[in-house]
């Protein structure tokens, strides 16, 4: 299993890894700091998967997500504000 993840990094370009955290940071900011201040963001210290049921949460009340966009937001929001 290792040696496939190993591989798979490998094999993804440097360009596509940034473009991936561009659109991460960029749904971020248009989805989650569009109701909440960075401020109250960064106050949490949640896992990936109290990330994933907070947006689960915001959905039901009207965030409009994609199940896509609440898997990269659960990632990014656990990489850059995550229980540390």
């Amino acid at each position: 299993m290792l040696r496939l993840a190993i591989l798979l990094v490998t094999l993804v370009p440097p360009k596509t890894v940034a473009l991936e955290k561009e659109r991460s940071h960029k749904l971020f900011v248009d989805v989650c700091t569009a109701c909440h201040t960075l401020e109250r963001i960064q106050g949490q210290a949640k896992t990936r998967n109290e990330w994933a049921g907070f947006i689960k949460g915001m959905v039901s009340e009207g965030a409009a997500v994609s199940d896509e966009e609440m898997d990269v937001l659960a990632n990014y929001l656990a990489e850059h504000y995550g229980d540390k």
